[in-house]
């Protein structure tokens, strides 16, 4: 994977690449195991649902004065959400469509997706609280892991 950020080609990261990634590894693990177990092994599950909300949220967060009230009114998602289907999920992530069209079907079984009237698809307003153990023990970690990095890449004094 070819990588032209300038950030990762800073003296400083080069330095640090090693600190860093295992400082990634230190975040991006206990995550992976924390989705693992809350969506019963099934990662794909995980990457369909967080796509769908993704998609959907995407214009709403650009907002600057959004109401998260708004979220919780099903009625109200087609004006603020941005509907997503299931092909449009497949071609986002590269996961067959078939194996997406049976994901959607497993997260709206379970009261995380619904489908719309004509057919499109939302995230339910009841997902936050469905992951609420995996948010809670990762925000924390999250920022600590970007604060480690921040001061790995702090250039050195001299």
């Amino acid at each position: 994977m070819q990588d032209s950020h300038p950030l990762t080609q800073s003296p400083q990261f080069q330095a640090q690449k090693h600190r860093i990634s295992i400082t990634m590894s230190g975040f991006t693990l206990p995550l992976l195991r924390g989705v693992y177990q809350a969506f019963g092994g099934d990662i794909l599950l995980c990457i369909v649902l967080g796509e769908i909300a993704v998609h959907n949220a995407g214009r709403w967060l650009a907002q600057e004065d959004n109401d998260p009230q708004v979220l919780e009114d099903l009625q109200r998602h087609p004006e603020v959400l941005r509907p997503c289907n299931a092909l449009s999920i497949a071609e986002a992530t590269g996961i067959p469509r078939e194996t997406v069209r049976r994901k959607v079907l497993t997260l709206i079984e379970r009261g995380m997706v619904y489908r719309a009237d004509n057919g499109q698809l939302f995230v339910h307003p009841s997902v936050p609280e469905q992951t609420e153990a995996v948010t809670h023990s990762m925000v924390p970690a999250l920022l600590e892991a970007a604060q480690r990095i921040q001061n790995l890449l702090k250039p050195a004094e001299t």
